[in-house]
C-alpha cells in the first residue's frame, strides 16, 4: 500500500483536513463533522477499490420485501451516478464502491472519490435510516 500512502501524502494536508487515516480506512467527517462515513481501499489486482458501508447485513436481509425494495432503490441510484456504484457485498450489506486503474490514479482524483464516496454514501444511509451508522 506504500503507493496508496504517498497518494494521500499528496494530497494538502488542508484539503484532507476532514479524513482520518488510518492505514488502508480513512474516515472521512460530513456534513460539517457532525456525520462520518469509512472508507475502505484495497488493491485488487491492477484496481484500487474505495467502498463504503450504507447498511448493515441485518437491515438489509431483514425481510424479502425489504431486499427487493432495496434492490429497487439501488438500481434507481446507479443510473442517476457516474462515479459511485451501489450494490450488495459478499455479507449482504449495502454498499458504495468505486474502482480505477491503481497504476493511473493521482492525488486529486483520489480525494475526489474519497469524499465523493463519504457524501453519497451517506446521504444514502440518512435517507434509509435517518442515522449515522457507519
Amino acid at each position: 500500500m506504500l503507493r496508496l500512502e504517498q497518494l494521500v501524502q499528496s494530497i494538502p494536508a488542508s484539503n484532507r483536513k476532514a479524513w482520518y487515516v488510518d492505514g488502508e480506512r480513512i474516515n472521512v467527517a460530513v456534513r460539517g463533522g457532525s456525520r462520518h462515513q469509512t472508507i475502505t481501499i484495497e488493491r485488487v489486482e491492477n484496481l484500487y477499490r474505495l467502498e463504503s458501508v450504507v447498511l448493515g447485513t441485518a437491515s438489509v436481509t431483514k425481510n424479502v420485501k425489504r431486499w427487493r425494495k432495496l434492490a429497487l432503490l439501488v438500481w434507481e441510484k446507479n443510473a442517476q451516478h457516474q462515479i459511485v456504484t451501489f450494490g450488495f457485498d459478499r455479507r449482504d450489506r449495502l454498499v458504495g464502491h468505486i474502482e480505477h486503474q491503481a497504476d493511473y490514479l493521482d492525488p486529486e482524483e483520489l480525494e475526489l472519490y474519497v469524499n465523493t464516496l463519504a457524501r453519497e454514501c451517506d446521504r444514502f444511509e440518512y435517507l434509509l435510516t435517518g442515522k449515522d451508522l457507519f
